[in-house]
């Protein structure tokens, strides 16, 4: 700050009246952004969240590494999917496609490590290596 700076503060300073306390100023923020009605009026968009845990009734699992979600509406329904697993899952919120596609990811998880490798071929093969190392069950 240099001392013009200095000099234009205490004048914008003499303004202020003498009662005036920093702490009583309330500041107005935005208006808290729901995913759920972002998404749903501009449908082209999508937003990215990583997935931490995943659940199904009697079972959870932490993500060893968090797993990228892309949820977006399309056609009255939410969609939460994952380039690398292949899968997705739908609902009429986005917490129940994230949840729909947490059941699918633990179906997979538990399918592919059931697999001796001389099963699988072609993109199995990569998916038996990521679901491998994909979750740990709390």
């Amino acid at each position: 700050m240099t001392f013009d700076s200095y000099q234009v503060r205490e004048e914008k300073q003499e303004y202020l009246p003498q009662s005036y306390k920093h702490s009583e100023v309330k500041i107005d923020t935005g208006k808290e952004i729901v995913a759920e009605e972002l998404l749903r009026s501009l449908p082209s968009q999508k937003l990215m969240l990583p997935l931490w845990s995943v659940g199904i009734p009697g079972k959870t699992f932490r993500t060893v590494k968090p797993i990228a979600v892309r949820i977006y509406f399309d056609e009255d329904l939410f969609f939460a999917e994952n380039d690398t697993l292949l899968l997705y899952g739908t609902g009429i919120s986005p917490e129940e496609a994230i949840k729909d596609l947490g059941g699918h990811i633990i179906h997979f998880y538990e399918y592919y490590r059931k697999l001796d490798r001389s099963q699988v071929a072609g993109d199995a093969i990569r998916l038996k290596r990521v679901y491998e190392n994909l979750l740990s069950e709390e």
